[in-house]
């Protein structure tokens, strides 16, 4: 947990995090949590790292100096 201190802050029990990977170098972390202990569904798992993957493009754009993130999010 140490690793991750808005989970601290946020008293996350149960967190998942999941790398956006760039050209196999880590270039994010997709963190999400949850209050109290709670197992998540393997279909949710995979809902979420398809999201991940998706993000991975936009984020390089972002990096790259695109600043209108609406536009990188819609």
């Amino acid at each position: 947990m140490e690793e991750y201190p808005i989970a601290i802050t946020e008293n996350l029990i149960s967190i998942l995090a999941i790398p956006i990977l760039i050209d196999q170098e880590v270039m994010a972390i997709f963190l999400g949590g949850y209050r109290k202990e709670t197992q998540l569904e393997k279909t949710k798992l995979e809902q979420l790292e398809k999201i991940s993957t998706e993000l991975a493009p936009k984020l390089i754009q972002f990096i790259n100096g695109k600043d209108n993130l609406d536009e990188l999010i819609h």
